[in-house]
């Protein structure tokens, strides 16, 4: 059990450094900001006015995508380093599964990220009156999703390419991704080609725009999950050959 856990732990104690971490410092000043902009817009007549629930919703959303996109863009520096390093080589000799480089060190990852979303989520919720009928469990499961999808899609172009080619094309996917689920980004497109965006490229905009009309929203999400899983498995498939050539 404990060979089946040594990716795990080493990818934990090195996301633990101060250098991984304190990238999410800059989650509480840019939510704030969001913030800002958004009653802003909304006082001036250019957004809303949302309901509680859309505002809930919204808050939640603001935090998932500005996570998701620093979780992205960590997965796909830290991947990128970790399996090309002289470090993960000499380890996959040791006695412990090879699989579990993969998977130990992406669970690794989640872990984290996942606790720092936790205590996002729970300022963000302390902070807001909800109405008594708010689905926030399934909210919750929601706004989880992009950051799994995150991860995923960063640990997949980390393995192949280099660190900063994974982030560019990261950011450029997940850009691309918020941008389809605009009313009009679509709309002059060639029926056929939209249908083979909306499968290629993860349905970011989309799924928020569902969940603003309807909270909790989760079918709108399996699209999304769907890309997290075509990475992870494209993502092990890529590591098995590459492991197999040492």
């Amino acid at each position: 059990m404990a060979g089946r856990s040594f990716f795990l732990r080493e990818t934990i104690d090195s996301l633990l450094s101060a250098k991984w971490i304190s990238t999410y410092l800059l989650v509480p000043p840019i939510l704030a900001l969001l913030v800002f902009i958004e009653s802003y817009l909304n006082q001036v007549g250019i957004a809303g006015p949302f309901a509680v629930g859309e505002r809930i919703t919204l808050a939640l959303w603001n935090a998932s995508l500005l996570l998701t996109l620093i979780a992205g863009v960590q997965s796909s520096v830290f991947f990128s380093g970790s399996f090309g390093s002289n470090w993960f080589r000499n380890s996959l000799a040791l006695p412990v599964p090879r699989w579990t480089g993969y998977w130990g060190s992406f669970l690794g990852f989640l872990v984290i990220v996942t606790g720092v979303f936790a205590l996002t989520i729970s300022a963000i919720v302390a902070a807001l009156r909800s109405p008594t009928q708010f689905p926030w469990l399934e909210s919750l499961l929601v706004v989880y999703v992009p950051l799994l999808w995150g991860v995923s899609a960063g640990l997949l172009l980390g393995i192949l390419t280099t660190a900063g080619a994974a982030v560019f094309l990261f950011v450029g996917i997940m850009t691309v991704g918020l941008a389809g689920g605009l009313p009009w980004a679509l709309a002059r497109v060639p029926e056929w080609a939209g249908r083979l965006f909306r499968v290629l490229v993860p349905p970011l905009g989309s799924a928020l725009s569902a969940n603003m009309s309807s909270p909790g929203n989760i079918r709108a999400l399996v699209p999304l999950l769907a890309h997290a899983a075509v990475a992870l498995a494209l993502g092990y498939l890529l590591y098995s050959v590459g492991i197999k050539r040492r």
